[in-house]
C-alpha cells in the first residue's frame, strides 16, 4: 500500500444537496481562496451533454465510479498546494454509497473507496451544513426531494463519522456568517 497522504490544508465542506455549500465555496472563491467545485454537478452535466445515464439516479454504479475518479483526480490535482484549498464535497462522502451497494461489483467499488479514503486524508475537521427547508430548491441537477435530501445528509454524516472525521455543523446563517464562521474556526481572517 502506497504512504497515506494527508493535507491538513485540505478543507471538505459537506452535507445533503440544498444546503448552501456551492454559496458558500462561490464566496470563498470571491475571497480569493482556492476551491474545487462539486463533482457531482460536472459529472451530471457531461453524461447529460453526451447523452449517457451515469447519473444518481439511472445509472449509480457508474456515477459512483466517475465520482470516485473525479474526486481523486482533484485531490492529487492540489496536492502540492499549502494553501487552504476548500472543497465541496470531496473522498468521503462515497462512503456513504456503502448503504445502498449491493453485488459483487458494488463490494469491489466500495472496497477502492474505503481504500483511498484511508490513503487520501483532508484535514481532520469536517464542515458539514445540515438541512435547511427554508432554502431548499431543486434544479436540473438536484432533483431529490427535502426528505431524500435529509437522508442524503444522515447518510453523509455517518460516513464522515465512520472514516474518524471530527464535524463542525456550520450553523444556519447569512452566506457571508457561513463562511466568516468556516475561516474562524481554521483561524482565517478576512
Amino acid at each position: 500500500m502506497e504512504q497515506k497522504l494527508l493535507k491538513s490544508n485540505f478543507y471538505l465542506i459537506t452535507g445533503g444537496p440544498g444546503v448552501g455549500k456551492s454559496s458558500v465555496i462561490k464566496l470563498l472563491q470571491m475571497n480569493s481562496f482556492t476551491v474545487v467545485s462539486e463533482a457531482a454537478r460536472t459529472i451530471i452535466k457531461e453524461q447529460k451533454q453526451q447523452g449517457h445515464n451515469a447519473i444518481q439516479v439511472d445509472n449509480r454504479f457508474k456515477f459512483c465510479q466517475l465520482m470516485l475518479q473525479q474526486c481523486l483526480h482533484d485531490f492529487l490535482e492540489y496536492s502540492e498546494f499549502v494553501s487552504p484549498v476548500f472543497f465541496d464535497r470531496g473522498l468521503p462522502d462515497l462512503l456513504g454509497y456503502q448503504s445502498i451497494a449491493s453485488g459483487a461489483a458494488w463490494d469491489n467499488l466500495i472496497k477502492d473507496i474505503v481504500l483511498v479514503n484511508k490513503q487520501y486524508r483532508y484535514n481532520q475537521r469536517v464542515f458539514i451544513f445540515p438541512p435547511w427547508q427554508e432554502i431548499y430548491t431543486t434544479d436540473e441537477e438536484r432533483v431529490h426531494t427535502f426528505e431524500q435530501a435529509v437522508l442524503a445528509y444522515d447518510i453523509v454524516k455517518e460516513a464522515l463519522i465512520s472514516a474518524n472525521y471530527d464535524l463542525i455543523e456550520v450553523p444556519k446563517l447569512s452566506v457571508e456568517q457561513r463562511v466568516t464562521f468556516i475561516l474562524e474556526k481554521i483561524n482565517i481572517v478576512i
